[in-house]
Parts: structure tokens; sequence; C-alpha cells
């Protein structure tokens, strides 16, 4: 009802979307990886979507919605202090994405953005029925596979490279936690980048 509010102690991550300013250009920054938010909005979980959208989501490690009654419902605290290599990764990232948005056009540069690295523009609502509709909404999220397929293609290269096993280790799985830097971490990358370097080291 109208002027009632309550707070709820909720584990996991949420995604959060705010509804656009009225005034153009009136939004305020977006947060940083990292920084700290406070938000005033709507909480729901997964259980209203279908099958598909909710798989694609928990393989996102994504476990629930807010959504901010207005812009002004979002609050920026400030840095929480969060690992540099994971701020660099947000910079290459932004670069690269930038690079992918003004080289192929909408919307297929959000599809590859949002496979790359499960961030960036969403794909048209359309676009994502069809995906969800064929069974492949999942390649819509980054996870292990994108990190074993970027492992064989490293491994392929260093085949020809022709290097000793040790320089091909720290190349290729330097690599690997590039990517997985520039992808921000999460669950299923962190399982398939440990499991990448295990198998690189034996």
């Amino acid at each position: 009802r109208a002027g009632y509010k309550t707070s709820v102690e909720c584990l996991g991550r949420l995604m959060v979307s705010a509804p656009p300013p009225e005034k153009p250009g009136a939004a305020p920054a977006p947060p940083r990886y990292g920084d700290r938010v406070a938000v005033e909005g709507r909480l729901s979980g997964l259980g209203w979507l279908g099958p598909g959208a909710s798989l694609h989501y928990r393989m996102a490690d994504i476990d629930g919605f807010i959504k901010a009654y207005s812009p002004a419902a979002v609050e920026n605290l400030g840095d929480a202090h969060v690992a540099p290599l994971f701020r660099w990764g947000e910079i290459l990232r932004d670069r690269f994405s930038a690079a992918l948005y003004s080289s192929v056009k909408s919307p297929y540069s959000a599809i590859m953005g949002q496979m790359l690295f499960g961030a960036g523009k969403e794909p048209p609502k359309e676009m994502k029925a069809a995906f969800r509709d064929t069974g492949v909404f999942h390649v819509l999220v980054v996870s292990g596979q994108q990190v074993m397929m970027l492992l064989g293609a490293f491994l392929c290269l260093a085949f020809l490279w022709k290097r000793s096993r040790f320089i091909t280790f720290f190349a290729v799985g330097g690599l690997l936690v590039l990517y997985y830097v520039m992808t921000g971490g999460g669950p299923s990358v962190t399982r398939a980048l440990v499991m990448g370097l295990i198998a690189l080291f034996c």
C-alpha cells in the first residue's frame, strides 16, 4: 500500500534496474565495478520467469531483481575497495565493448557483447525470445563454456608456437586470467578458470 516500506535481508547477486529519467541527460552516472549502492525499489526472485529465462539468470549467478522506484532511488555510496585487477579488467572490457559496438551493427553487437562478457547492451526482446524458444538462451551467459573454448584456442596457438611447457603455462594462463578479470569473475567462471589452470599445469 502507499507509503509502506520494509527492509529485507537477502544473500546473493541482484540485478538492479531503474526507469529512465523524465528529462534527457538527468540520469546519475552509473556505478563502477566494486561501488557500494543503496537502492529503494521492489525486490523479486526468479520464480515468475519461464524455465529458459530462469536458467539464463541462474547461469549468470543472478538470484533476483530489484526494480528501483526512480532513477534517484539508486544512491552511490562510494568505493568498496575491490581488487585493482578487476578495475583494470572493467576498463579493458569497456574499451573492447566500445570497439565492438562501433564496428558491428546492432543488435548483433549486443549479442556478441553478452556472449563474450555477459555484460553491455541488452539484445532486443524479440531476439532474446528467439534464443529462448530454440533452447540456446544459455549462450548469452558467460560460463565455463567460453573459458574452455578460449583454452582450446590458446593451446592450439601454443602448439604452433612451439615453446617450452613452462612458457606455455604462464602465457596461456595469463590470457585466461585476463579474460577472467574482464568478465568480472563469478562462481561459474572461477571454477572454469581453476580447472583450466590445473589442466595446463598437468
